[in-house]
């Protein structure tokens, strides 16, 4: 598939990746693909954790990850830590059932996303939603402040600086744990809709919504199937 992705698009994903808890976004170009996911492996019985005996899905578990999620541009591609996913952006609606199917051929994985948070059945996962990334955000932050200094997450950051912005999180859980890291952080409050650095009030993260929306209003009206 090598429909562009809009720029606009484009630009609301690049500020999702660095601002948010976004995946990595396309480069642009010849580049219009996702990367979804790092692929850690199989856990092999009996073996010393973190140790896997598989890396790479097969071609025919590949093709049914395609086949289960409606996926027809899902690709799997080797680089110096092992193998990773990647999807076409006009299919980011796929991904879902993509990540799900993946935890139920038992593989375990990281998504691309600043903090790599991991899945799979090394962390008892039995499938996957959205909803377990800001789940598992929490519990990888959790551990976090527990062996290190508060500061270490605040001031070096290590992805961990988006944890503090209010609008990144959309569970009343994430909400609450982000004001609670702020607390703990002796941060003040922050106001979701006056805030400038709430992105989601940007111009340029908000020309992609506007483009959409006037493409769909000049769209010429669905013809009516024909009855025979």
């Amino acid at each position: 598939m090598t429909t562009p992705m809009p720029e606009a698009l484009r630009e609301q994903a690049l500020i999702r990746e660095w601002n948010g808890f976004g995946l990595q976004a396309p480069c642009g170009g010849e580049d219009q693909h996702y990367r979804v996911c790092i692929l850690n492996g199989i856990e092999e019985p009996g073996e010393t954790s973190g140790r896997y005996k598989r890396t790479e899905l097969s071609d025919a578990e590949v093709e049914q990850l395609r086949t289960a999620s409606g996926s027809t541009t899902l690709e799997q591609a080797g680089f110096y830590r092992g193998s990773f996913f990647k999807i076409h952006w006009s299919e980011h609606d796929k991904l879902e059932a993509v990540l799900d199917g993946l935890v139920k051929l038992g593989f375990n994985f990281q998504l691309c996303l600043k903090t790599l948070p991991s899945f799979g059945s090394s962390r008892g996962d039995v499938g996957f939603k959205w909803s377990d990334i800001e789940k598992r955000l929490i519990e990888d932050a959790e551990k976090m402040l527990a062996v290190k200094h508060l500061e270490y997450i605040v001031l070096e950051g290590d992805g961990y600086q988006n944890h503090f912005d209010l609008w990144n999180w959309q569970t009343t859980e994430g909400k609450e744990f982000c004001r609670r890291l702020r607390k703990l952080a002796d941060k003040p409050d922050r106001n979701e809709t006056g805030d400038p650095d709430n992105y989601y009030h940007w111009k340029r993260y908000c020309d992609y919504d506007q483009w959409k929306a006037e493409k769909e209003s000049n769209a010429p009206p669905a013809k009516k199937a024909r009855l025979h």
